[in-house]
């Protein structure tokens, strides 16, 4: 690892499991100081700290409920003052199944309220509560949507609140710019995550047939998750706002993006793109002037124009 975030301190919400887990662990080798949130899995909260520790940073496990205002604050205040101060924000907490998604047609209103809560809900409720801190800081928020939210995904409740969320982010980002805060969202693929395969184990699905059918639909067919640790996120370059970064490896600056850079950056501006044919034909008139004044240097007779 680079150490580029050495003397950095970042909360990461879902931090005990899967890619919440992944990431704590990766800021941690970066050299971050690393608060992660939990909720019932303070066993693997405790293992995640001291994975945390053993790479030489600070670590501390909060248990709080990220649906609740007041658990919220105090998660943020917590984190603060264990930390010293709050650079990065990683919001990671979400659900399909285990909160009752269904289609269109069969989704009850009880569980599309739960979709909202943890999908999109908490993380409002993180950044909302974290941004003073982050403007503070010139810091970064990078929120955990899901390719679910481009693609045709069957569960209404999971799809809306993910491109919620890229929603989220775009207006995260445009809107604090002003105080160097960048807002960042991650669309991440078919990664065999725990909350992608115990809920459908549950269900009573074989875990090999819900691996199979999920690694069947990747086009490269490999797994992505065996190489999730191994790519850090991106909290830089200091110019980058508003852009969504896909689990098939694309990134897609969105509207809002362009204009900060610009508005940042005046001079950085470019002129609009002339047509084609415009661009061609003066392509074509300098290289004929090229060629007459080279030709009249060397005293050698031009072409006569059509008469």
């Amino acid at each position: 690892m680079t150490g580029r975030l050495s003397g950095h301190r970042a909360l990461v919400t879902g931090g005990a499991r899967g890619i919440g887990r992944a990431i704590a662990l990766t800021l941690a080798r970066e050299g971050a100081s690393v608060g992660i949130s939990y909720l019932t899995s303070s066993v693997a909260a405790r293992k995640v700290a001291a994975g945390i520790r053993s790479a030489g940073v600070g670590a501390s496990a909060i248990r709080a409920d990220v649906t609740r205002e007041a658990d919220v604050k105090r998660l943020v205040a917590a984190a603060r003052e264990r930390l010293g101060r709050l650079d990065i924000l990683h919001n990671n907490v979400g659900a399909s199944l285990a909160l009752g998604d269904a289609s269109a047609t069969e989704l009850t209103e009880e569980a599309y309220d739960r979709s909202l809560a943890v999908n999109l809900k908490a993380t409002w409720l993180t950044c909302k509560h974290a941004l003073p801190a982050l403007r503070e800081r010139n810091g970064s928020i990078v929120n955990i949507a899901s390719m679910a939210a481009r693609n045709a995904y069957p569960l209404v409740g999971y799809k809306t609140t993910k491109a919620a969320v890229v929603a989220l982010t775009e207006n995260l980002a445009a809107h604090n710019a002003q105080y160097g805060v960048r807002a960042n969202s991650i669309l991440p693929g078919l990664m065999n995550t725990p909350m992608a395969i115990e809920s459908r184990v549950a269900a009573g699905t074989p875990r090999e047939d819900v691996i199979a059918s999920r690694d069947r639909r990747v086009p490269l067919g490999r797994h992505p998750h065996r190489n999730a640790h191994r790519r850090p996120p991106r909290h830089g370059p200091r110019h980058r706002r508003g852009v969504e970064r896909g689990g098939g490896g694309g990134s897609r600056p969105l509207p809002a993006a362009g204009r900060l850079r610009c508005a940042a950056r005046p001079a950085c501006r470019r002129p609009r793109r002339q047509p084609r044919r415009i661009a061609a034909a003066e392509r074509r008139a300098r290289g004929a002037l090229a060629t007459r004044e080279s030709r009249a240097r060397r005293g050698e007779p031009g072409r006569s124009p059509p008469a």
